[in-house]
């Protein structure tokens, strides 16, 4: 729920991208949300464990998990120079904040295209935009509920669910997750008549969805001819959509004694996210040479045509595969349990606090 309120925020300013059409639009994107596709899929990754230890037979955990993921310092900014751009030039400033940066202007960029007058001469015509401005963004929370029920073989299965729900104006939001602990000490022969600890294998997987609806991106008549387009009706459908996932995969160790124990972590994490802008949104096109006509018997500026595109960014702003550790504390009294963890993936520190109940 957290997260729809600066997502929201930023959506306007991040359609602003698709003023220099679409062919660059999915690498721009990317680069200025990374920070969030990462940090939010890196949580994901949390709260699937407090201990090493399983379930016996039939027993069971309710635990409730906050995780807020650090961004680092080297996310919060990007320079987009050498990236390789296919349509748009660079103008003087080449470097902006992501959306984990200061509420600084975004890099400059300028879309140039040849029109040809009715006397066949041509014309250059620009378009200049900046990138989105930062949103001081500098931590992602989230929130888990999940449960756990142990099953013969020092086996447990987990899950976590929450129904696509409607947070007000902000969107919408829908999570599952399903997991399998596994006791691996029970099969090392003299290591598993050891006492007061544990050793598991965790196999977690975590599917996130957000979506919001608004009117982020019309034509502005100042750039662009509206010829062939209807402002009042063509752009009432945007949406934006945010897929978010995480497969975690850890050797975990903790001690197993009354009260207050420790646990630890380490493995790799497959995480990813990927942005969808649907609906129709208004991209730069060849003008009409009518409207080329009426500028020059106006003696009025030529401007850029425009087009309508159906779904035009489909980006990829986070996909790594990363080493996980964990570190953390668990304290049980009788079914209550009270935990907290530190952990390290990808330069991003994750901290993490829950609260549940347990048995058996």
């Amino acid at each position: 729920m957290t997260m729809l309120m600066p997502l929201k925020g930023q959506l306007s300013n991040v359609a602003e991208i698709l003023k220099g059409g679409v062919n660059d639009a999915n690498k721009l994107v990317g680069v200025y949300l990374e920070p969030f596709g990462k940090g939010f899929a890196y949580d994901l990754s949390n709260g699937w464990y407090n201990t090493a230890s399983t379930h016996g037979i039939l027993g069971f955990d309710i635990t409730f998990t906050a995780n807020i993921a650090s961004i680092p310092s080297s996310q919060k900014t990007y320079d987009l120079a050498g990236m390789g751009l296919s349509t748009l030039t660079l103008g003087t400033k080449t470097t902006g904040p992501t959306i984990a940066g200061k509420k600084d202007d975004g890099a400059d960029l300028r879309l140039v295209q040849t029109v040809t007058l009715p006397d066949n001469s041509t014309q250059s015509v620009t378009t200049n935009f900046k990138m989105p401005k930062g949103a001081n963004l500098p931590i992602v929370p989230t929130m888990m509920l999940q449960a756990g029920i142990g099953l013969p073989k020092g086996t447990e299965i987990m899950g976590r669910y929450l129904p696509t729900i409607k947070i007000g104006d902000y969107g919408k939001l829908g999570l599952w997750g399903v997991g399998i602990k596994h006791d691996l000490k029970q099969w090392i022969p003299v290591v598993n008549k050891t006492p007061f600890w544990s050793m598991s294998l965790l196999v977690a997987y975590t599917s996130f969805k957000t979506s919001v609806k608004g009117k982020f991106l019309t034509p502005d008549p100042d750039q662009f001819y509206l010829s062939g387009v209807d402002v009042n009706n063509d752009y009432n459908d945007q949406g934006v959509e945010l897929k978010s996932s995480a497969l975690n995969t850890s050797l975990l160790l903790s001690t197993n004694i009354p009260v207050i124990n420790v646990y630890a972590g380490l493995g790799l994490v497959s995480a990813s996210s990927k942005l969808n802008m649907t609906g129709v949104y208004p991209v730069p096109d060849t003008p009409k040479q009518v409207d080329i006509q009426n500028s020059i018997d106006n003696g009025e500026p030529i401007k850029m045509g425009v087009k309508n595109v159906k779904d035009p960014i489909s980006a990829s702003i986070a996909s790594k595969t990363a080493f996980k550790a964990t570190i953390g504390l668990r304290l049980k009294l009788a079914l209550l349990t009270i935990h907290g963890d530190y952990s390290v993936i990808d330069g991003y520190n994750i901290y993490s606090a829950g609260l549940g109940i347990s048995f058996r």
